[in-house]
């Protein structure tokens, strides 16, 4: 996306401290053991360099050691020309993979590599208030892609899925993904409205059957729905997503997360979003953040392959949109989990949000639980008051 191009890491440490285990590739380790022999790298005093987990992947060679804080040994908050001992004493050849790709997110198919950011690293999270023009694709500069990228491949897969029983055709996927993206982070009204126009998008190419070339259809219907006036979507200022469905949605995000991992879940699963949540989320200043933010989850998004067709992608988006609503924190008394009051302005609220909404979804939950959780939507009537 444009507003990430500018992207460069800014050392606020918050992926170093975040306390995950970090693993050592074992094609890495050598070169990382060697500038620690050798005195080139050293660890925080009183810590251990890198631990040996007994159970640890045949492609793991070691696992960073963590402070009693969680951080990374090798994290020096001090340093203002970089906060990693390993970068700046032994290089990138030296780094898990982990710390030279993060916070990107990336996919990988026959057209080639897409690259987003998670909003959960802070410096990832202020690219959505750039002010340059509106936002589309681009390619990404050498300061993003200048590494190798892991991420879903799916080079050798099939094209993704228009519906169930249907794939859709590259072309078309691209124009549709690219649609998305425009709407969502250049549309004008709130973001609910927004979403609702996507879903109508949907369920219009879902309509697709052979006889018409599907990249004729799909430009085709595109075009119309853009040049056709909003009455698809009734209430622009209404709730996109229903109440029951919000609570499914929260549930899907929720239950991706491994047993063993939610404990790191911010606060409790909150049972609905604090009373205020569309007035602090329609100002504009943070519908336009969300737009972008919406936009940047749509765009390479793995749902995409891993789904089941358009309309997991939707309820996947809903899903998010979901996610930051219910975990806007409460700034007056307590919420209904009992929450405590926050105190915070509101474009703090919404970035606290952005920022808990890409923890759950980019680093703890599975993707592809959660993609198989959603496609059930294909087969029910979609979790938007939106009309074909």
């Amino acid at each position: 996306m444009s507003f990430h191009a500018g992207y460069a890491c800014a050392s606020s440490g918050a992926c170093c401290s975040a306390g995950w285990p970090i693993p050592v590739e074992a094609h890495v380790l050598p070169v990382l053991r060697g500038a620690i022999e050798s005195g080139a790298v050293v660890a925080g005093r009183g810590s251990r360099s890198l631990t040996f987990p007994e159970a640890r992947p045949e492609e793991v060679g070691a696992v960073l050691g963590r402070t009693a804080t969680g951080a990374c040994v090798f994290f020096d908050r001090g340093q203002r020309d970089g906060c990693c001992r390993v970068q700046r004493h032994a290089g990138m050849a030296a780094m898990p993979i982990a710390c030279r790709q993060f916070p990107r997110i990336v996919r990988h198919d026959a057209d080639g590599t897409d690259i987003s950011l998670s909003h959960w690293c802070p410096t990832a999270l202020s690219t959505l208030d750039e002010p340059a023009g509106p936002a589309r694709i681009v390619d990404a500069p050498g300061g993003l892609a200048a590494h190798a990228l892991e991420g879903l491949d799916a080079r050798e897969t099939w094209p993704p899925l228009l519906r169930a029983d249907c794939l859709a055709d590259r072309d078309a996927y691209d124009a549709v993904e690219a649609a998305t993206v425009d709407i969502l982070a250049n549309g004008s009204g709130p973001v609910h409205g927004r979403l609702r126009r996507v879903a109508a998008l949907y369920e219009r190419l879902r309509t697709w059957r052979p006889g018409e070339p599907q990249t004729t259809f799909v430009f085709r219907t595109i075009r119309e729905w853009q040049d056709s006036p909003h009455d698809d979507v009734a209430g622009v200022h209404g709730d996109a997503i229903e109440g029951h469905a919000r609570a499914a949605l929260r549930d899907a995000v929720l239950e991706a997360v491994p047993r063993e991992e939610r404990w790191r879940v911010p606060g409790h699963p909150p049972a609905a979003p604090p009373h205020d949540a569309r007035d602090v989320l329609d100002a504009p200043a943070a519908s336009r953040r969300l737009g972008r933010y919406l936009a940047a989850r749509a765009f390479g998004a793995w749902i995409a392959y891993q789904g089941r067709g358009l309309r997991t992608v939707a309820a996947y988006l809903a899903a998010v949109l979901a996610t930051v609503e219910c975990w806007l924190p409460a700034v007056d008394g307590r919420d209904a989990d009992d929450r405590c009051v926050t105190g915070e302005p509101a474009d703090a609220r919404v970035s606290a949000a952005i920022r808990t909404a890409d923890l759950l979804l980019l680093h703890l939950g599975s993707p592809e639980r959660l993609a198989r959780s959603l496609s059930d939507w294909e087969r029910a009537p979609l979790p938007f008051s939106a009309s074909g």
